[in-house]
């Protein structure tokens, strides 16, 4: 029985992908209503009627952006909360930055239904009552939105959240980093040493396929290089036969009988494919193999002196390319568009170069270890290879090395205690962020903000996928699809969902899913063909919010590069996680028989799990969820805003916290909205123009919002704008109730206070400093925290608490009767 996998792209099959607009599966909404119904309760509110989610609806989206979206996010809701509009905020939306703040509120107000006792009695005297949840839910608001209280403080003092303390700091996560980077190369190391080696001892195979004293018979010496002699691999024999093999099929593609059989010639092609895919593999071994003996025989008797002399001037110029690879990198890692020439040429080359040394060096460590013992005590030379690959095999099956050995679990750690440390009643007082504190972390089994009044948490993660995609081009350009995280269920690309099981003694969270409609006999991301529940790997929060924010890594979503893949997964500089969706691709609906190259690879990936994942990671192979482990990154790879969860929920009130970095202001990630909100949710989304503004938007808000272009604009001479914020219309195909978005932007507009001044005449690229920086001293996170609460104190002085808070931006709210755009 052949392997088998599924026939189409995980991400949307064909049959389904034209089923728009992709409505919203009602078993989930009905969850999200109980569950707002719930909140609502907490807070003393009424409860909202029917079964859909009421006109009254708010969501707040909190884009990526690093720290600098963290902090701003923060001054935003601290202006909120002084306004006591918190507890009007049902829905919460993270990506990115935006999960950082995001998630320490949400896991602020997750705590307060967690610790409920009341406070302790004086001596004599009865205990005082225990305060509502409406009490506790102020209490934490009160507590946000002074800037003194214990909570904010201990997020000011981590703003160097990933090396708070200095220089000992920085040596550690040095240390860790190496640590890391020597266990991965261990683990690869041995199994291309034990290949190479075991190959290098079957010399005499491919020799006997090449006709005698051919290879004695090619050049041996390379001018200029003194008594350098080159040793062809023995390999170069199979590599030509393999090559005579793919020419005849090349030609026999021509010939008469084949013209008449369509079938036939998909067949040749097909294994033409195949044969050159051997021509280029043998070719490559054999360069290799080449390389290793000849610089093997060359180092023979050499002076040790010469040899570190040469290998000194070969590590000087690497680091010298190194730094220039670094600052190319570094400028990558901020942009949001696909690595383009020179860049891309650049990279390519420095991967190329990179991957000879790599490769190279494991050619010649097994040459040399296979030369000729003088003692003739050569058993134990030929029991390396052996030993080596029966090493590999074992360690290879630990496929929790994966995500061990990346920085992921480093990097949610600091942001664990950093963000959701802040509300920890342990840390009071103890304000070391490297120091493991019980309480940190929260369980997903049991993370319900909403219990205790606060948002329903969507957390946003990308699904990457470069290959077995087989639909539309769109999904090959996306080259991953967007999945949420929710309170009652996960999403994932347009279509699939799937509900969270609970304990019914418990309450909590079971860790199983469930599939959202009928699985059976159709392919479906979260379900093998019986469509049954099944559990799913259950991150805890910080993790979670760790891997929405893995921005840097070697799956970056439509930005993902061959050769910058290589070359950070060469480095170990990994952020993903590699996520067990515990779904068994041989039991998925709609599968096809594997050729004969994918059963190999098949195989590959049975015997050596850990090794293939390293692998595709390094050569950019992301499956998506055509595996059991899905790569899981940055959810900014697929969407930065946050909205894309909105929309397709319809929410009736949008607010949008724009914090990614756009020095240019060219709205590249509303843009991306725009695009696949049109795409995928058939929803057009109009920015309100100055007739709209006029019409539509209260006198007092005016001087805040502005147009598209007033958004955009910005003096060269100052860097200041005019304008730090946008209404837009959604409009839906079916729906004639458009959606509002509030889009709020870090803006200088030159009437801040004089800090705020200071620090951009000193920083002019504030407040779009690189994502890149994550070490905010206290003027910059100041700056950052008091510049968002500035802008949302101005948008949200007219709002009232007693009332929904889209009114407050709206003369008239014409509920269809808004002039919709023309649909193209």
């Amino acid at each position: 029985m052949h392997p088998e996998t599924p026939a189409a792209s995980p991400a949307d099959r064909p049959a389904e992908s034209r089923a728009r607009p992709a409505a919203y599966p009602p078993e989930l909404l009905a969850l999200e209503h109980a569950a707002l119904a719930e909140r609502r309760r907490v807070l003393g509110l009424d409860p909202p009627p029917g079964a859909s989610l009421p006109a009254d609806t708010v969501g707040l989206a909190l884009s990526g952006g690093g720290i600098r979206s963290a902090t701003v996010c923060l001054g935003v809701c601290q202006a909120l909360a002084r306004r006591g509009l918190l507890g009007k905020i049902d829905f919460l939306s993270t990506v990115s930055g935006g999960g950082y703040f995001g998630g320490c509120w949400a896991g602020w107000t997750d705590r307060l239904w967690k610790h409920r006792a009341a406070a302790p009695a004086r001596a004599g005297e009865a205990a005082p009552p225990a305060p509502s949840p409406a009490e506790r839910f102020r209490q934490a608001e009160a507590a946000l939105a002074d800037c003194g209280s214990a909570e904010v403080n201990w997020l000011r003092e981590n703003g160097r959240y990933l090396i708070p303390n200095g220089g000992g700091d920085a040596w550690l996560a040095f240390a860790t980093a190496l640590r890391n980077l020597a266990a991965v190369q261990a683990m690869l190391g041995l199994l291309l040493l034990g290949v190479f080696l075991l190959l290098v001892e079957l010399a005499d195979l491919p020799r006997l396929l090449a006709p005698p004293g051919w290879l004695d018979r090619l050049p041996a010496a390379v001018p200029g290089a003194g008594d350098f002699r080159t040793i062809w691999s023995p390999w170069l024999a199979p590599t030509a036969w393999a090559l005579v093999v793919a020419v005849t099929l090349g030609l026999a593609y021509w010939t008469p009988p084949l013209r008449q059989s369509g079938q036939w010639r998909n067949h040749v092609s097909r294994a033409l494919g195949g044969a050159v895919a051997v021509v280029v593999g043998l070719l490559g071994f054999s360069l290799f193999d080449t390389l290793g003996a000849s610089v093997s025989g060359w180092l023979q008797g050499r002076n040790p002196g010469q040899v570190f002399a040469g290998l000194g001037s070969v590590i000087a110029a690497l680091v010298a390319a190194g730094q220039r690879i670094g600052g190319v990198l570094s400028n990558v890692g901020t942009a949001k568009s696909p690595v383009k020439t020179p860049t891309g040429l650049l990279l390519a080359a420095a991967a190329a170069v990179l991957a000879v040394l790599w490769l190279g060096t494991f050619s010649l460590t097994a040459h040399t270890l296979l030369l000729p013992d003088p003692a003739g005590l050569d058993w134990w030379r030929h029991a390396i290879g052996p030993a080596a690959l029966l090493l590999a095999l074992v360690l290879g099956r630990d496929i929790g090395f994966l995500n061990l050995s990346s920085l992921a679990t480093f990097y949610s750690a600091r942001l664990t205690r950093a963000y959701l440390g802040a509300s920890n009643p342990a840390r009071r007082g103890k304000f070391n962020v490297t120091e493991t504190i019980p309480g940190d972390e929260i369980s997903y089994h049991d993370y319900f903000p909403h219990r205790a009044g606060g948002p329903l948490h969507l957390i946003n993660v990308t699904v990457n996928e470069t290959i077995l995609g087989k639909t539309q081009t769109v999904q090959h350009d996306r080259k991953g699809l967007g999945m949420a995280v929710g309170p009652c269920g996960l999403s994932a690309g347009r279509h699939h969902h799937a509900r969270w099981l609970v304990s019914a003694q418990t309450g909590g969270r079971t860790g199983a899913v469930e599939p959202i409609g009928d699985a059976r006999g159709r392919f479906h991301l979260f379900a093998e063909q019986s469509g049954a529940a099944h559990a799913v790997e259950l991150l805890p929060l910080g993790l979670w919010v760790g891997v929405s924010g893995a921005a840097f890594t070697t799956g970056l979503g439509a930005r993902t590069s061959p050769s910058l893949s290589f070359l950070l997964g060469l480095f170990n500089v990994r952020l993903g996680w590699w996520w067990d969706s515990r779904v068994r691709p041989g039991r998925r609906a709609a599968r096809e028989a594997l050729p004969w190259a994918r059963r190999l690879e098949a195989a590959f990936n049975a015997f050596f799990p850990t090794h293939a994942r390293l692998f595709d990671e390094m050569l950019a192979r992301f499956p998506g969820p055509a595996r059991r482990r899905w790569y899981l990154s940055d959810g900014g790879h697929f969407e930065n805003t946050g909205v894309y969860e909105f929309i397709r929920r319809r929410l009736p009130f949008i607010i949008l916290c724009d914090n990614g970095c756009d020095p240019g202001r060219t709205l590249e990630d509303l843009g991306n909205l725009v695009r696949k909100a049109r795409i995928d949710f058939d929803a057009e989304i109009r920015v309100f123009d100055a007739n709209d503004i006029l019409h539509h938007v209260p006198l007092p808000l005016r001087d805040h919002l502005g147009t598209l272009e007033q958004l955009q604009q910005i003096d060269p001479a100052t860097g200041y704008s005019t304008r730090a914020a946008v209404l837009a219309w959604i409009h839906y195909a079916d729906q004639a109730e458009p959606s509002l978005l509030l889009l709020i932007k870090p803006t200088m507009t030159g009437r801040e206070p004089v800090d705020l001044l200071n620090y951009h005449s000193g920083h002019p690229a504030f407040p779009q400093e690189t994502t890149m920086d994550q070490f905010f001293d206290e003027a910059q996170w100041e700056s950052y925290r008091k510049l968002g609460e500035l802008a949302a104190a101005a948008l949200f002085s007219q709002a009232d608490p007693a009332r929904p808070l889209r009114e407050a931006f709206l003369l008239s709210d014409p509920a269809g009767g808004e002039p919709r755009p023309a649909r193209g």
